[in-house]
């Protein structure tokens, strides 16, 4: 019986070499140059490692446009180096220099390429000459010398190019660790604000106008200083990741939560109409009233936790900071009319009209 790993890893250095044969095709169809950037940018779209790249990268294929340097190092650094956050400095020195061993190694395999043509060449200017026997000799010699060379240097560059496209792959890993830690709080393991106004962004675009519109949550812990104030810091914190624990609980996988700010969270409902929203805010409002927090040291029971929700819906026209504004309005509304109480943008309407 074969040995399975061996079977494995077999397997998986078949479909590496498909998917570098497959990338210097695109790469070649496209009439792009096969540079390190643009090979990394191939081989990640012919593999589909990266949504989000091959999408990018088939919107500007659809457009007809000419994918030049200037869109490849969009990509590049958009998608492989995006060194906004923070530590990620021996990442990228990580990257530069595996890109710098993979250029080097082409630059020799291409100089070597050079010197091949030029022999061709050399010699069938011999050919066209009526050579001797001795010289025909001579020629078959060094073409048989300079085909070998060739072959090696080939050989050489491919297993440069896979170890670089197994460095690769263990850099995005670190790079993509690195990131999701940078992107999450630590006292509650939801997105930190930042990250969560970046994923606003991406799901608020004006093409997107064939898909049910998104809705936002933005909740606040009620009376969250008293918290703090009679129990202490660390058992406002508890509190704290209480309250996200409740909220991951209530929410759905295609959700985004996140903390967005000391006692205040925002939940972002994909698709999902404004009463849709309504029912996940009651939801986890009442989840939230019902939960039991006991002081660990005395056993005390806290006093019953609740929050304020403020709900609003994405309408047309509207950026970003729009559907915040009004989800915004929403909550204080509702701290306004006596906390522990959800209120939708609909119901601050109809009030304002009754008023």
């Amino acid at each position: 019986m074969p040995n399975q790993s061996a079977c494995h890893f077999k397997h998986a250095d078949r479909e590496i070499r498909e998917f570098r044969e497959q990338s210097l095709k695109f790469l070649d169809h496209h009439g792009i140059v096969a540079t390190p950037i643009a090979y990394a940018i191939a081989f990640d779209y012919v593999a589909r490692r990266s949504p989000a790249l091959r999408k990018d990268l088939n919107q500007q294929l659809m457009r007809g446009g000419k994918i030049g340097e200037q869109t490849l190092n969009r990509l590049f650094e958009e998608y492989f180096l995006d060194d906004r956050e923070s530590g990620l400095e021996n990442q990228l020195a990580n990257i530069h220099s595996l890109l710098y061993r993979a250029l080097q190694g082409m630059a020799e395999a291409g100089k070597g390429i050079c010197e091949f043509s030029d022999l061709l060449q050399n010699e069938l200017e011999e050919l066209r000459s009526d050579p001797s026997p001795e010289t025909l000799t001579g020629i078959v010699s060094r073409l048989s010398s300079a085909t070998e060379k060739a072959i090696e240097s080939n050989r050489r560059l491919r297993e440069q190019m896979a170890q670089a496209e197994e460095e690769s792959a263990q850099l995005r890993r670190e790079l993509l660790k690195t990131r999701q830690q940078a992107d999450t709080d630590g006292l509650t393991g939801l997105l930190v604000r930042r990250a969560f106004d970046s994923a606003l962004d991406e799901h608020i675009r004006p093409e997107a106008t064939d898909k049910p519109r998104p809705s936002l949550l933005l909740l606040d812990i009620d009376h969250f200083k008293r918290i703090n104030d009679n129990f202490g810091h660390p058992l406002g914190d508890e509190v704290i990741r209480s309250v996200a624990a409740t909220i991951r609980k209530q929410v759905r996988g295609t959700d985004i939560a996140a903390r967005y700010g000391g006692e205040e969270f925002a939940v972002l409902l994909p698709e999902t109409d404004l009463a849709g929203a309504l029912t996940v805010a009651s939801t986890v409002h009442k989840s939230i009233e019902r939960m039991v927090l006991v002081r660990k040291g005395t056993r005390e029971r806290l006093p019953s936790i609740t929050v304020s929700v403020g709900v609003a819906s994405l309408q047309p026209g509207d950026s970003a900071e729009d559907l915040v504004a009004r989800a915004d309005r929403c909550l204080y509304a509702a701290k306004r009319a006596g906390r522990n109480r959800v209120l939708s943008e609909s119901q601050l309407e109809a009030a304002h009209d009754t008023a």
